[in-house]
């Protein structure tokens, strides 16, 4: 039986062959045919139907179409699950966010040796303990692990949120203007670091949006914090 060959007649009409049954079995348990699909022995004029052609006990029954799918997709998303398979984050923007970091307690050691030169109504604030907040920040980030990137995400994210009752606080000391562009300014780099350390995968455009932010809070904190309480210092001088 091994070598006979068959033509085989699908449901639409169209006729395939002649294949063996080695072909045969192929296109059973692929599902391209069935059990009562007919088939005709090569050198005989009667079609016959698969079962009655051929002997198909020990050939595995095709899965249903939809069982199939549904079994692919699992298989997918499993795959997906499994951490070789898990897309792996852009470690490269934990490190710029480190080197961001450093730079920011750079600029607040900076006030922490020159205090004078910081806003009068916000002189109270820790410069000491915020630049070293900042360098602990960086420095963890430094090697580029994803539970510091998290685990700092998370404290920005804290330390952010924390700025609107603290702008209360001010506003109720009598605070306005310049101190609380500042906590606007600071509440800008918040949020352009927490976005920066965010899991999903970026593009180079967001990246850059999100540096620009950071640039543009700690520009703002050191234009209104520092430079326009110089400028206003020098115009009093001046008369």
């Amino acid at each position: 039986m091994a070598g006979k060959q068959y033509k085989v007649k699908l449901s639409d009409g169209i006729e395939m062959g002649p294949v063996d049954v080695d072909m045969l079995r192929s296109w059973y348990e692929g599902g391209t045919i069935k059990k009562d699909s007919q088939v005709l022995a090569v050198g005989t004029k009667q079609w016959k139907r698969l079962m009655d052609a051929v002997s198909i006990d020990r050939w595995q029954m095709p899965e249903p179409a939809g069982q199939k799918a549904g079994k692919k997709a699992a298989g997918a998303e499993k795959r997906k699950e499994h951490p070789v398979f898990r897309e792996p984050p852009q470690r490269w923007r934990t490190y710029l966010a480190s080197g961001l970091f450093v730079l920011a307690a750079a600029g607040a050691g900076y006030l922490a040796f020159f205090p004078q030169l910081w806003l009068a109504s916000l002189r109270l604030a820790y410069w000491p303990e915020i630049a070293l907040v900042l360098l602990a920040l960086g420095l963890s980030l430094a090697r580029g692990w994803e539970p510091a990137r998290m685990l700092v995400r998370t404290l920005v994210l804290l330390a952010t949120f924390a700025l609107f009752p603290l702008a209360g606080i001010l506003w109720v000391e009598g605070v306005r203007g310049a101190g609380l562009l500042v906590l606007a300014c600071a509440w800008l780099l918040g949020s352009g670091f927490f976005a920066l350390l965010g899991r999903a995968r970026q593009s180079g455009p967001m990246v850059a949006a999100c540096v620009l932010v950071i640039l543009a809070g700690a520009g703002g904190i050191a234009y209104f914090g520092v430079l326009q309480q110089h400028a206003a210092g020098a115009a009093a001088a001046a008369r």
